[in-house]
């Protein structure tokens, strides 16, 4: 023991390598203690003739397996959006058990809860683009807070304050705020959508939601002598509140179809509002992205897998994902200036942050 103790120091303070170190001084130990070289290498022979040291390289090589097919970043991503899942879970819990309990404590977190929910959706579009690349080249994101706060809060408020009429400004700034703040390689992408190109696609919505107003306004009318009458035939021989209760049900009942065609609408409007953007939308100032998605095919697709989700209880939901994702993706194109090889290979060549490391990624998604 003394002897490779001291052979192990001096090899050491000669500055040879640690393993190299061990090996030679447990070597010459072996020989000085009268064991031969031909012991010593089926002694060495004996201790790796293991089948438990079998798995340290096995595990190396399983996880650059994993690395190189990409395997442990989906399980990363899948991690990140589950801490995001259920972070959003919480709130929602929380929030409903502060409301029942504490009603007028409810009236504080509202406002709470709007404050924070630029924040929410800045964290998650910054989590979505770093977990998307393209030929090895990370999408970033740099909105700011306030930035989210005028694209989704009060985009919002002005259009539910001004009946949808202020819908196209409030479009403008969400995807001038989710578009111009993103960076491919590090290049910026400009979005330059105009106003007046959102009310292009506002006009046809505004229509039909309007021509679907106007008829339930007229059913409405065209039924409301005959409801007074059986309101009047009715509450002299029954309970008139009774009576009055379940007429108002049917005309809340009737509002469903209005409903529905406000929602299919918004879906119509929603398609061209992405035509727009993405056709205005440039990469690096040249690369021009194009979308061309149709309208009533995009408003069907939505509408059957919400359908589909709801009669199999959600195990359709990745069927459905699945399907809006192609549909995205065939409406979708990248119209480039010159090669676009070259131009990805001056960016890898060029940008220290496209070679950065998923684990370095920050933020989660946040499942709103």
């Amino acid at each position: 023991m003394t002897t490779i103790l001291i052979l192990l120091t001096a090899t050491l303070f000669v500055g040879m390598p640690v393993a190299c170190a061990f090996g030679l001084s447990s070597i010459f130990a072996l020989m000085y203690d009268g064991y031969g070289l031909l012991n010593v290498a089926s002694r060495m022979f004996a201790g790796l003739d293991s089948f438990v040291l079998l798995a340290a390289p096995f595990y190396i090589l399983a996880g650059e397996i994993m690395n190189r097919g990409g395997i442990s970043e989906r399980l990363i991503e899948l991690s990140r959006i589950l801490i995001g899942r259920i972070i959003v879970l919480a709130i929602i819990l929380g929030y409903n058990i502060v409301a029942n309990l504490f009603p007028v404590f409810s009236l504080v977190l509202t406002p709470v809860f709007l404050l924070a929910l630029p924040w929410f959706v800045m964290r998650g579009l910054r989590f979505n683009a770093r977990v998307t690349s393209y030929r090895n080249i990370r999408f970033d994101f740099t909105g700011g807070y306030w930035g989210a706060f005028k694209a989704y809060v009060l985009g919002s408020i002005i259009t539910w304050l001004s009946l949808g009429i202020l819908a196209p400004i409030a479009s403008r700034w969400m995807w001038h705020y989710l578009l111009s703040n993103a960076t491919y390689g590090g290049r910026p992408v400009t979005n330059e959508a105009t106003v007046r190109a959102m009310y292009g696609q506002w006009l046809l919505p505004a229509v039909i939601f309007l021509g679907g107003l106007v008829l339930f306004g007229a059913s409405a009318f065209a039924i409301l002598p005959a409801l007074q009458e059986l309101y009047s035939d009715i509450s002299a021989s029954a309970d008139a509140d009774l009576v009055l209760a379940v007429i108002i049900q049917l005309l809340l009942t009737s509002l469903l179809p209005l409903i529905v065609l406000l929602a299919f609408a918004g879906l119509i409007y929603r398609a061209g509002t992405r035509n727009v953007a993405f056709n205005a939308t440039l990469i690096d100032g040249r690369h021009k992205l194009m979308s061309f998605i149709h309208r009533g095919r995009f408003a069907w697709v939505t509408v059957s897998n919400l359908v589909a989700t709801i009669l199999t209880l959600g195990l359709a939901r990745p069927w459905a994902a699945v399907r809006m994702a192609k549909l995205m993706a065939v409406s979708t194109a990248l119209e480039v200036e010159g090669s676009l090889d070259g131009y990805i290979g001056q960016i890898v060549d060029s940008g220290p942050a496209v070679a950065s490391e998923y684990l370095d990624v920050e933020g989660f998604d946040i499942g709103f």
